[in-house]
Formats: C-alpha cells, sequence, structure tokens
C-alpha cells in the first residue's frame, strides 16, 4: 500500500497504479464490506472495527468488474450481534513528531432482534517530517478523522438487515509536490543559485496539500434459504476533494 495525496493506492504482487487523480479508476480494486471504494482514505485502515482484509490477485472480472484487472482488496468490518451485552474499546497515544493518535470502538445490542456499534478514529502528525524553508512552516503533515457506524436488525431467523453509514475528512501533504530540485536551478532575478533541498523540504510560499472528504451509506439485506443464500447490497457514496 502507498499513501499519495490522501489516497491509497494498493499493488499485489507488483501490479498497481500510481495514477491518484480523481475520477481514476486504479488496477487494484477496493471494497469495504461489498461496497466498491475508487478512492480509499488511509484513515480507515486506523480503525479498530476491522474484523479481516481479504486479497484476490490477478484479473476479477468475472466477480467484482472491470475496476479489478489486478487484483481486489477487500476490508470487512465488524457486525453488531443483537443480545449481546455492550462493548467499549478506547485508546490514546502519542508519539514522536507531535502525533495523537485516539480510537473508540463501541458496541451494543438493542434487544433480542437489533443491535448498534460506533468507530472512531482521529490521527494529528503536527510537526510533519520537513520544513518550508521559505517561511520555516512544517511539511509533510497528516491530519484524517473516520467514523463509522453500523445498525443490525434480525427481521427474522432467515433475514437479517444491516445499515451502515460512514465518513472520513482528511488534511494531508504525504504525496504533494514539494518543490525539491535535482538539478542546479538559479532564481529568476539572477541573483544566485536555488539551494538544494532535502525529500521532505520544500522551498516555496505556495501551500502543497489535499483536504479529502469521503461519505456513504450501504444498505445490506441478507435472506437464508434452504440451499442457497440471498445477498442484496445497495450503496451510496460521494468523494470530494481539493488540492492545492
Amino acid at each position: 500500500l502507498a499513501d499519495g495525496s490522501g489516497t491509497v493506492t494498493p499493488f499485489l504482487r507488483g501490479v498497481g497504479s500510481n495514477v491518484e487523480t480523481v475520477g481514476n479508476e486504479g488496477s487494484v480494486a477496493l471494497y469495504v464490506d461489498g461496497v466498491y471504494y475508487s478512492r480509499l482514505d488511509p484513515g480507515l485502515f486506523r480503525l479498530n472495527n476491522i474484523e479481516q482484509i481479504e486479497t484476490i490477485s490477478g484479473p476479477q472480472g468475472t466477480l467484482f468488474g472491470r475496476n479489478a484487472s489486478g487484483g481486489v482488496l477487500q476490508i470487512v468490518t465488524r457486525d453488531p450481534a443483537p443480545g449481546a451485552g455492550p462493548v467499549l474499546e478506547a485508546s490514546l497515544g502519542y508519539s514522536n513528531y507531535q502525533t495523537t493518535d485516539s480510537s473508540v470502538y463501541a458496541s451494543s445490542g438493542l434487544g433480542d432482534k437489533l443491535a448498534a456499534d460506533f468507530a472512531l478514529v482521529y490521527h494529528d502528525e503536527a510537526q510533519g517530517w520537513g520544513r518550508d524553508l521559505y517561511d520555516g512552516t512544517p511539511t509533510y503533515r497528516d491530519r484524517d478523522l473516520d467514523l463509522r457506524s453500523k445498525l443490525v436488525a434480525d427481521v427474522s431467523d432467515a433475514t437479517k438487515i444491516v445499515l451502515t453509514l460512514d465518513y472520513e475528512s482528511a488534511y494531508t501533504q504525504v504525496g504533494e509536490a514539494n518543490h525539491f530540485f535535482t538539478s542546479v536551478q538559479g532564481y529568476p532575478d539572477g541573483s544566485g543559485i536555488i539551494p538544494q533541498v532535502s525529500f521532505y523540504d520544500k522551498l516555496t510560499n505556495s501551500p502543497d496539500y489535499a483536504t479529502p472528504q469521503d461519505r456513504g451509506a450501504a444498505l445490506r439485506i441478507v435472506h437464508d434459504f434452504d440451499s442457497v443464500s440471498l445477498h442484496d447490497l445497495v450503496a451510496y457514496r460521494r468523494q470530494n476533494e481539493f488540492d492545492n
């Protein structure tokens, strides 16, 4: 997995795409609980409600469509259990580069037929890995907020309905242009040579960041017959991104 411009770009067995522009569909398809994500916020991988991550390499055009020429990466999240007792998991951490990480997962049954859960993660790297030599501000900073909730209803012994809501918002300088030079260049006024800067530093008064937002809803209905199981999945997704 690579993270650039606030977007996860997966590779499987060396097959993938570095193109991160809005509207581009990578050659490794990304799914969350069966819903296709054309662009995926990296903060989703920090959520503590992830049950498992599934990978399938090679073209998957029969089951997953044309977007899966390199394979499939699917994230499966927990389903809260009707009738179960309350569960609360929380963590708070602080590390180098003034990085704060916090997460909360809460789940509870709402009687014998209903259950709900809520997952939250907040990540803030305030210091950054480098700095802008023009004004001294930090560069390569990263901040994101991810929320996800499910409501599960056991309508009958054979039918289950799952409603999922999610929201992700981020501010990131990771993978953005940093204006570092690999060859000798001079100032336009001829006053001298622009100094070399490191990979994480930059020399410009122009900000470089992305602010992606992703939200959606999904409704899954599962009905078990005697010998087969019928799954009906309907989803809505909206994605916005501003790049500077």
